[in-house]
């Protein structure tokens, strides 16, 4: 995910879906009761990608 708009804007768009399987292009196969656990963690995220980048850039000015 480029950043954490993305993933509020992901999770929003998943959420009240009945999901079984997340089978993402690249990485392993997320299933069963792995698939909350990783949208639970996915949520807990503060930053990530461009927000990490755009941090480390302001504090090395």
């Amino acid at each position: 995910m480029a950043n954490k708009k993305a993933i509020e804007l992901w999770l929003k768009h998943i959420q009240g879906l009945d999901i079984r399987i997340i089978a993402p292009q690249h990485g392993a196969v997320i299933e069963g009761n792995n698939v909350r656990k990783f949208i639970d963690w996915i949520k807990s995220l503060d930053k990530i990608g461009i927000d990490l980048l755009e941090e480390e850039l302001n504090t090395n000015t």
